[in-house]
């Protein structure tokens, strides 16, 4: 399969179908695509032939893919797996719709402005979070290379993602010509184009510091001199900017964490001062209207965007303040609104979107007023989290501003009565449970009750005697042979000797000399002592169930030997076999009709010597059982 053969409706690796191409790149040609096994849309990046067509670079690759695919993060587009399909190998992620950073900053760039510290706070923010996930995921850090604007996309929420974990390290051992290639070359660390398999954590701390530069800056990081790369940056920032990009990376930030904590201090300074600190407000991507959860609301919310910097009032626009839907402005209420009526009101709230949420250190928005009542209601935010009006420059926590007071009032007994019937609820449950509990427990008693008192009986029982039928058909090599119809197998009660020894082990055992003598010859008359079990043998005996057990579900190998001396004797009614079994579950001894030998004999003790009983702690236990034989 070729690169050009992934056409729409292309299956790649038997999962994932070809939509369409999204892009190309010097990683690779980029398709979205539907994995057919999980139902849902996701990016394949057939691999740039560069790294492709040579064996030791995809080697190197695969375990950086394989630790990726490990790494599940907010702010990171998940990466599913690779593989080769014919003569291509491709990688599969998370796919994340939204606009780049490299296209937001494109977007400013070309209306003269820059994008607010604010937006460049977010952008960073997410990043470093990533980051940092990645480096902590084990023992060596995994690190991208290359968390510049074209790997960071703005999703509709507002969130950004950074993508191509796991990818670039790779590219940068495959030549400066494959390297060059890559749309955010310009900032890479020294480090890794000298060495990459020597690279840490310090890389990505210079593409960060050269990211921060970039969102900040009107000119192309490839139009400025690298001595000149901090000028004209706002105050506070140039000084980060300088230590991430420090030319020795142990002079560097030593985790993203702190590069966070200075950028949010100079951000503090900026507001504390009263600088905008940005020509305008950021562009956020274009939003996907989303449904609202209750079944009474009428208007879709726009999803969060990445927060820009306080936008002043339109110049034409009346004052907003005294029309919001609070409730001295809709009058006195015979009963408060319902919370799906607050939900559903649109009309008399202002549909501006003026409203910026900011939490860990994040701005949300903006928002309409209707827009944050539903995420109020879906727990995005929290009453308690601060709102900031940009009208009127209003600052204060959500259930303190008169615009959200009914509704987080309402909102709040809402909860309230939704949690004393979720505890109820679990009360009632847990009831149930316990309940079935002691049924379980009863039931349980009871069957265990009924089973040792089954054990108790069939171990004190007299051993039952069994009998089966095994069909036997006539040999066709040997027509002249007797026709024997089946064969009757019985077992014969226990010896006297043995009975006697297991009812003195029934009445707890009693001790006895454990060199007492023996007179017996042959080991199928020998009254068998059972020893002591506090010496060196025990005193126990295999019961009849466990040998007939044993015996039934090897009596069919016994059965040609039976017909074979048939043949030779055809006045052969009727067999006996005794036989003897030792601690370790072999068979000692055996007997065929009185025998101890001739091929008859040899025929069946052969066959017994394979049977395999369970091993006990005795000496011997004595069985036998007979065969009549039906013509």
């Amino acid at each position: 399969m070729s690169v050009d053969a992934l056409a729409p409706g292309t299956v790649v690796g038997g999962r994932f179908r070809v939509e369409q191409l999204l892009g190309e790149g010097g990683l690779g040609a980029l398709y979205a695509a539907l994995d057919q096994q999980t139902q849902q849309s996701v990016v394949l990046r057939v691999l740039a032939s560069e790294v492709a067509h040579s064996e030791t670079l995809i080697e190197r690759l695969r375990p950086q893919i394989n630790l990726a695919c490990t790494l599940v993060h907010k702010n990171l587009a998940r990466v599913i797996g690779i593989g080769k399909e014919g003569g291509l190998h491709f990688v599969v992620g998370e796919r994340v719709d939204g606009v780049s950073v490299r296209e937001l900053i494109a977007r400013q760039r070309a209306s003269g402005r820059t994008l607010g510290l604010k937006t460049a706070y977010n952008i960073v923010a997410h990043a470093c979070s990533a980051l940092q996930a990645a480096h902590e995921l084990g023992s060596v850090p995994l690190i991208h290379g290359l968390p510049g604007p074209g790997a960071l996309i703005v999703a509709p929420t507002g969130r950004v993602k950074l993508t191509d974990l796991g990818l670039v390290p790779t590219w940068a051992t495959a030549g400066a010509r494959a390297f060059d290639r890559l749309g955010d070359c310009l900032f890479a660390a020294p480090e890794l184009l000298r060495d990459p398999r020597r690279a840490g954590i310090g890389a990505d701390v210079h593409v960060i510091g050269l990211l921060l530069r970039e969102l900040l800056a009107i000119d192309p990081l490839s139009d400025v001199p690298p001595d000149e790369r901090q000028a004209r940056l706002p105050e506070g920032i140039a000084p980060i900017v300088a230590r991430c990009t420090a030319a020795d990376p142990r002079a560097r930030y030593a985790t993203l964490e702190a590069i966070k904590t200075d950028l949010y201090a100079a951000l503090q300074r900026a507001e504390e001062a009263g600088d905008t600190v940005g020509s305008g407000a950021a562009p956020a991507p274009a939003p996907a209207p989303a449904p609202p959860l209750p079944a009474a609301a009428t208007a879709a919310p726009r999803p969060r965007t990445l927060g820009p910097e306080r936008r002043p009032p339109p110049a034409a626009a009346p004052p907003l303040a005294p029309v919001r839907s609070t409730p001295q402005a809709r009058g006195p209420l015979v009963a408060e609104a319902s919370l799906e009526q607050l939900l559903a009101d649109t009309s008399g709230g202002d549909p501006t979107e003026c409203w910026v949420v900011h939490r860990n250190r994040l701005d949300f928005g903006p928002f309409t007023a209707a827009d944050l009542r539903q995420r109020l209601y879906r727990g995005e935010f929290g009453p308690d989290d601060l709102a900031i009006d940009q009208t009127t420059g209003a600052r204060g926590p959500l259930r303190r501003q008169p615009a959200f007071e009914q509704f987080v009032r309402v909102l709040d007994r809402h909860q309230h009565e939704q949690t004393a019937q979720r505890t109820l609820h679990e009360t009632h449950q847990r009831d149930k449970r316990r309940r079935a509990t002691v049924i379980v427990v009863v039931a349980l008693c009871l069957v265990l009750t009924a089973a040792v008192g089954g054990t108790i009986y069939l171990r004190l029982r007299h051993p039952v005697t069994k009998e089966r039928i095994v069909k036997v058909y006539r040999d066709r090599n040997h027509p002249s042979g007797p026709s024997i119809n089946g064969i009757k197998f019985s077992w014969s009660a226990e010896s006297p000797t043995q009975a006697a020894a297991r009812r003195r082990q029934q009445r707890n055992r009693p001790r006895r000399a454990a060199d007492a003598p023996s007179t017996a010859q042959d080991p199928a008359d020998e009254v068998t002592y059972l020893g002591d079990a506090s010496k060196s043998g025990g005193d126990q005996l295999l019961s009849q169930q466990q040998i007939q057990s044993a015996i039934r579900d090897h009596q069919q190998q016994l059965v040609p030997c039976i017909v074979d001396q048939a043949r030779v004797d055809p006045r052969l009614r009727q067999v006996a076999i005794d036989f003897g079994v030792r601690g370790s579950g072999e068979v000692s001894y055996v007997k065929v009709n009185g025998e101890s030998s001739g091929s008859f004999h040899g025929c069946i003790a052969q066959r017994l010597q394979r049977v395999r009983f369970p091993a006990y702690d005795g000496a011997v236990t004595h069985a036998s059982f007979k065969m009549s034989l039906e013509y």
